[in-house]
């Protein structure tokens, strides 16, 4: 009696390729999901930046530690990624997935009195889409969510090839992008990306390309406040709702513009690709670190 072989099916590239895209579409489905009605750590709250008996009728409240924390929520929820600066020409495509590492002043007392379980360094997921257009054009579209916590965003970007596919001279994209952050009533909430990336892409065997960048990242965070209703824990005086003052309004843009450089690599296998990114905010004094899996066609 013969032995039975058992055979398993071969992961070329392309079964690989699939099976990341497949991956990736349920990534993007968990994070573009409504949450349960579960308070997570990360939630944050913007009555507890208003002293109730200091308010005055139809005058926003002044608070430097609200417009302080606000930064530090749109770098975790704003642009990243910048690279590489190749347009992938006019049927490019990359689909990825992404996860990040963000540090914060979770010892500051802006972050202990806005949420319930401050941390160190938040963790944040994304879904990314890029596609080539004609002319060295690019246009992108990318999904993040805030672990433990109820936030969401939803950006869009679009390059613009300065140089594309030159032999002898890196590649240089200029990406401006925006980003919506949903998820709490309390807040309407942007931030506005502006890439100049500069990458060179290196071949190894006709297999392996290897692309490093780096880029000049500045980015401008914009939130508005929404009545908020307060309790005084004293009965004797009346519920009000109050506002707190925008970050980023017209007499005050330089307060929301951070300064910010990164570098990275990317490393493509066939239609397979990794890469990573640093990224340093020298305004907040924090840096994030990116990883991405994903597919190129």
């Amino acid at each position: 009696m013969s032995a039975t072989r058992l055979q398993f099916p071969l992961l070329t590239p392309a079964s690989a390729g699939r099976r990341i895209v497949f991956a990736v579409l349920c990534a993007t489905a968990a994070l573009a999901a409504p949450s349960q009605a579960v308070a997570g750590g990360l939630d944050l709250h913007f009555e507890r930046f208003i002293d109730p008996a200091t308010v005055t009728p139809n005058t926003p409240v002044e608070n430097t530690a609200y417009k302080q924390l606000m930064r530090e929520v749109g770098m975790a929820m704003g642009p990243r990624m910048a690279g590489p600066a190749a347009s992938g020409g006019a049927l490019g495509l990359e689909v990825a997935y992404e996860v990040s590492g963000v540090g914060t002043n979770s010892t500051a007392d802006y972050w202990t009195k806005a949420a319930s379980s401050p941390e160190s360094i938040v963790t944040t997921q994304q879904v990314r889409v890029r596609k080539g257009l004609p002319y060295s054009l690019q246009v992108g579209g990318v999904v993040t969510g805030l672990s433990n916590s109820n936030l969401t965003a939803i950006g869009i970007e679009f390059g613009v090839s300065i140089t594309d596919g030159y032999k002898n001279i890196p590649d240089i994209l200029f990406r401006p992008s925006i980003h919506t952050v949903l998820g709490n009533s309390q807040i309407d909430m942007f931030v506005v990306g502006a890439d100049l990336v500069a990458s060179k892409s290196f071949g190894i065997g006709g297999i392996l390309a290897i692309q490093p960048w780096v880029a000049y990242a500045p980015s401008f965070t914009h939130v508005n406040t929404h009545l908020v209703s307060l309790y005084p824990t004293d009965k004797s005086i009346t519920p009000i709702t109050a506002q707190l003052a925008p970050l980023g309004d017209a007499s005050h843009i330089s307060d929301a513009i951070s300064q910010r450089a990164s570098l990275g690599v990317r490393v493509i296998v066939t239609r397979v690709q990794i890469g990573g990114e640093f990224l340093r905010s020298f305004s907040e004094g924090l840096s994030m670190v990116t990883g991405k899996i994903g597919v190129t066609f």
